[in-house]
């Protein structure tokens, strides 16, 4: 088995998890692979220096080294080459990682092919003018908000040709159930199994005392219409969090259920509910108790 591991040094630990990272695969028989730029961090000599780009395509899974940032970041080079992803975390929250930087003793699993692949639903969004379209794809969420300057925003949410909502808002959030738990969660969205394919839609502090996040079945198509009022609020689309895109006036938003999925790599001693209580939960409680 061949492993190329994508790590984020930006992370405290991130370059002790990963030189662990690379003895315990030396020991379990995969061989590991690195970009050749990381060569200043590795005091191993147990792992293969390449161009990333090139040798991705000939990989059999992606192991992320960080967040869920990293993870999230993972995800698009194993959707491009339909590649399972592993995440180790060395981060705040980790979420979606399958083992803490403890843990690597697990590895072990991946090697004896004692895992399972789970597939989780990606969101798109397609921005549509007259001359232009544009795609992007999102594990966790579509976020269209209000530019930095702008004042609040009105936006018009239609499915199957009839209005959903008008929202006076900074912004409204189209989540999947993987994002349930990012974003759209701080912003009082619905914590969604991720078992079960949906889109949720989160308004981001909405001037109004009555207006609710919104939960769609996976089939449903949704457009979005921004209101400019006197050419003044400018509006923006980002997808997990990446470089916003300026939606122009002219132009509407189309969400949906990507025909893609994500492929993470579950060694089956957490579930979702255990994986909830341990890192938002029960993090929440042990934050309440350290504040009394």
């Amino acid at each position: 088995m061949k492993a190329i591991i994508i790590p984020n040094f930006q992370k405290e630990h991130a370059v002790r998890c990963l030189n662990e990272t690379l003895d315990v695969l030396y020991k379990i028989g995969i061989e590991a692979y690195l970009d050749s730029s990381y060569r200043q961090y590795v005091r191993s000599e147990r792992v293969v220096f390449c161009e990333f780009i090139n040798a991705v395509s000939h990989m059999d899974v992606i192991i992320a080294i960080g967040g869920d940032g990293t993870i999230i970041h993972s995800a698009k080079y194993g959707i491009k080459h339909n590649l399972p992803i592993l995440g180790i975390n060395v981060g705040r929250l980790g979420f979606l990682a399958q083992l803490e930087c403890d843990e690597l003793y697990k590895l072990s699993r991946l090697a004896e092919g004692r895992y399972t692949v789970q597939n989780h639903m990606l969101i798109e969004a397609k921005i549509q003018t007259d001359s232009e379209q544009l795609v992007c794809v999102a594990l966790n969420d579509i976020a269209i908000t209000k530019g930095v300057f702008s004042r609040i925003v009105d936006i018009d949410v239609v499915c199957a040709d009839k209005l959903v909502s008008e929202y006076r808002a900074d912004g409204v959030i189209f989540s999947t159930p993987t994002g349930s738990t990012a974003y759209a969660m701080s912003a009082g969205g619905p914590i969604v199994d991720p078992s079960i394919d949906s889109i949720a839609m989160t308004p981001i502090c909405p001037h109004s005392l009555f207006s609710r996040s919104v939960l769609f079945s996976p089939e449903k198509i949704l457009t979005v219409h921004a209101k400019y009022i006197n050419n003044q609020n400018d509006l923006y689309l980002s997808a997990d969090g990446e470089r916003p895109i300026k939606i122009r006036q002219d132009s509407q938003v189309i969400i949906k259920k990507s025909d893609l999925t994500v492929r993470l790599i579950n060694f089956g001693e957490r579930d979702f509910y255990e994986i909830l209580n341990l890192k938002i939960l029960g993090r929440g409680q042990k934050n309440e108790i350290e504040e009394t």
